[in-house]
């Protein structure tokens, strides 16, 4: 349980993401760079009822289609400016996970990003993985802010890729 408590005291940390992804709240708005980065991705996205993130789906085969989420507020720190992208590996309502699955999905691993637990308003649990993403160059033009899409749309694919290797590692178990 202390791994569990833990996990949830690092949830506390990341504001700006989807608590509950059908709340209706306002934001702070995008940062006009990254928004318009999205935009170029050529991802298909939309804006999340709470509007805290973009969505985008995936379709996975076998499995229920997968969401990752791209926070619209830029997070600035020692001038270095992050979007976080994630999504979640695991749900439930009313429980919050054993104490075995949390330590399955934080073992260490080659991963880039981290596992967190985040409790949602209405009483589900979720374990999230979730990735930074560094939005130098995107203020650019040319083949730097191309290689800065190009970064961004590795990193969503990333995001999703560990997102359905975890929840097929999980429901194997």
């Amino acid at each position: 349980m202390t791994t569990l408590l833990a996990t949830l005291a690092i949830a506390k940390a990341f504001q700006g993401q989807d608590s509950n992804p059908n709340a209706t709240k306002q934001t702070k708005g995008d940062n006009p760079i990254f928004k318009q980065a999205m935009e170029d991705t050529k991802f298909t996205h939309t804006v999340s009822k709470s509007g805290l993130s973009y969505v985008v789906e995936f379709s996975v085969k076998d499995l229920p289609n997968r969401i990752v989420w791209v926070t619209r507020e830029t997070n600035v720190k020692n001038d270095i400016a992050t979007q976080s992208i994630y999504t979640e590996v695991w749900s439930d309502k009313g429980a919050p996970p054993v104490d075995v699955l949390v330590k399955t999905v934080l073992r260490p691993a080659k991963k880039l990003g981290n596992y967190y637990v985040m409790k949602f308003d209405d009483g589900f649990y979720a374990i999230r993985f979730m990735a930074t993403f560094d939005l130098a160059g995107l203020e650019a033009s040319g083949e730097t802010r191309t290689k800065a899409i190009e970064r961004l749309k590795d990193t969503i694919y990333f995001v999703n890729q560990v997102g359905e290797e975890t929840e097929k590692e999980i429901r194997e178990k």
